[in-house]
């Protein structure tokens, strides 16, 4: 979107796509715990202090990035909560998606946190049942893969980037000195 428009106005885009992102923080922050069933003055309290935490504005301020990352975790949470609490699941896929064409650092991260988070959320509202946190896990899989294809397009750039870069596979990396002769 900034690509459209002239040198002048760049510096006012970004401040009305922070805004809107800080506003968006709040807005998914308030939905996603409203499906955790929490008061409505908490759930209140909750999101505006997310929407205004140092995470999103200081880093919105500094780096792009990490607003656009906060914003995608809250839709995530969100979108979880609506398949674990509801059974609405096509909300899933599009913040794996936003998440995967972000960076395929913060997808690994991502995964990571839902992991843990879908089995303590799972086992907290079903009780522990092996057998069914496997399955829910491998349904919330799927999802996730098809996420990952909605944003392939910018995710296999991101990964080419990463699996080239020095620190990888290059005179920087230790992989090699690792490896038994």
């Amino acid at each position: 979107v900034m690509y459209l428009l002239d040198k002048n106005t760049i510096p006012y885009a970004i401040a009305y796509v922070e805004l809107s992102k800080i506003f968006l923080i709040g807005l998914f922050s308030f939905l996603y715990l409203r499906v955790l069933n929490i008061s409505p003055f908490v759930t209140i309290i909750g999101a505006l202090l997310f929407a205004f935490s140092g995470y999103a504005l200081l880093e919105g301020g500094w780096y792009f990035v990490f607003s656009t990352h906060a914003l995608y975790v809250i839709m995530l949470l969100y979108a979880f909560e609506k398949i674990l609490k509801q059974g609405i699941w096509y909300w899933f896929p599009l913040p794996v998606a936003l998440i995967a064409a972000l960076s395929p650092f913060y997808l690994l991260l991502d995964c990571e946190l839902l992991l843990l988070y879908a089995m303590l959320r799972y086992t907290e509202e079903k009780g522990w049942q092996l057998k069914g946190i496997i399955v829910f896990l491998s349904k919330q899989s799927l999802l996730g893969l098809l996420g990952v294809l909605i944003g392939s397009v910018c995710f296999f750039s991101g990964l080419l980037l990463i699996l080239e870069s020095p620190r990888v596979a290059g005179n920087i990396s230790q992989t090699g000195s690792m490896m038994s002769d």
